[in-house]
């Protein structure tokens, strides 16, 4: 039979002598990024910078509005899906708590457009404009 070769033990001399040799000069420095990594800010050409916020604001708004038929539907079927699952004919049964349900949903992704446009239009200007439409106020 081979026998397997022994590697030798470890004593504290030979560890010891591992050691010394060890020692680091230079010093080691962590930084740590703090917060996150700051947004590039948008620049516009002069004049287009309304139109343009106005456009991204209205392509929020037209996702929102179209999002939100596809979250009521998606209520509504996960809803019957579930009220199938717990009773007999719970489709049927439940069929006006889970319409009313993903209506309630869809109604409330909906609500979010017109924040999506209002945010967009530049107050100051708005109000600039308004004046001297109506110079006597309302």
């Amino acid at each position: 039979m081979a026998t397997k070769a022994r590697r030798p033990r470890r004593t504290a001399a030979a560890a010891s002598r591992y050691e010394e040799g060890a020692v680091i000069t230079t010093p080691i420095v962590l930084t740590r990024n703090r917060g996150k990594k700051r947004r590039r800010k948008a620049r516009y050409t002069r004049g287009t910078k309304g139109l343009q916020r106005f456009t991204l604001g209205l392509a929020d708004a037209a996702y929102h509005f179209a999002n939100s038929f596809a979250k009521g539907w998606d209520t509504y079927v996960d809803r019957s899906k579930r009220s199938r699952r717990r009773k007999r004919d719970g489709m049927v049964r439940d069929l006006f708590r889970n319409a009313s349900r993903g209506l309630s949903d869809g109604f409330d992704e909906m609500g979010k457009a017109p924040r999506d446009l209002g945010r967009r239009i530049p107050t100051r200007a708005f109000t600039r404009n308004f004046r001297l439409v109506f110079p006597f106020g309302t």
